[in-house]
């Protein structure tokens, strides 16, 4: 069951993190959580048996402008056009079960309904092939977009209207 981010999930969010991904990508909880405060409705996680299976943390944005890895969001920006997947993540133990999918579809669903213009996101460990499959095309990144760059590989951006 796909529902919004509970307080409740962080314990559950930050192991499916620690168990994601390598320890210099991993975020702060701050970091986590402050996406959370400022776009609540475009946070999501995959509830299967009581048990947090995935999570996904998206918001708002502006087209072309992405902020470093680990920051602190105290607003959204003004203008906003894309929604951002910020973080996606599956427990191991769910892998190859549909939760990335369904979080993705989710979050896809939100920005149609929302007319959102693009959905922009940063592919890690290999993920651009999963992103390409959901309709999701590799994009070069210049100016600020590729010096917030450090600690990702791969841009996607899929279209919208």
């Amino acid at each position: 069951m796909i529902r919004e981010i509970r307080a409740t999930d962080w314990p559950a969010i930050v192991a499916i993190q620690v168990a994601a991904y390598p320890a210099e990508q991993l975020e702060t909880l701050e970091a986590l959580q402050s996406i959370w405060k400022v776009s609540p409705a475009t946070c999501w996680v995959d509830e299967r048996g009581r048990q947090v299976a995935g999570y996904l943390l998206a918001h708002p944005a502006v087209r072309d402008e992405l902020l470093p890895l680990g920051t602190v969001w105290k607003e959204l920006p003004a203008n906003t056009d894309t929604l951002f997947l910020h973080d996606l993540a599956v427990d191991p133990a769910a892998r190859q079960t549909g939760v990335a999918r369904q979080l993705a579809e989710a979050a896809l669903g939100y920005a149609w309904a929302n007319e959102f213009e693009t959905v922009w996101l940063v592919a890690v460990h290999e993920s651009h092939r999963f992103w390409n499959r959901l309709g999701f095309e590799e994009v070069d990144p210049t100016g600020q977009l590729a010096a917030a760059l450090h600690s990702f590989t791969t841009i996607g951006e899929r279209r919208l209207m």
